[in-house]
C-alpha cells in the first residue's frame, strides 16, 4: 500500500496554497471545484508523489478541530 494523500484542515485555502508554496516551496498539483462542492487544492513537496489536500475548514466542528476557533472564556464570577 502507497499513501498518496494527506489531508490538512485549514482555515482559509487562498493562504494555507500561498505558505505552501512561497515559504515551505511545495508545488501546487491539483486546483479544483466542482459547483456545489468543496474546491479540491493539493500541494506536493517538489518531485514528491505524495499531495497534501489542503481541506478548507467548512463546519464549526472543523474549525474546533483544527484550531481555527478557540472557545471564548466564561467570565469570572
Amino acid at each position: 500500500m502507497i499513501l498518496t494523500h494527506a489531508t490538512i484542515i485549514v482555515k482559509d485555502q487562498n493562504a494555507a496554497l500561498e505558505f505552501c508554496t512561497r515559504m515551505m516551496g511545495f508545488e501546487k498539483k491539483t486546483d479544483y471545484q466542482n459547483p456545489g462542492q468543496p474546491r479540491w487544492l493539493t500541494v506536493a513537496p517538489k518531485g514528491q508523489a505524495i499531495e497534501m489536500v489542503l481541506y478548507q475548514a467548512g463546519s464549526m466542528m472543523d474549525r474546533r478541530r483544527c484550531g481555527c476557533i478557540v472557545p471564548e472564556s466564561s467570565p469570572a464570577s
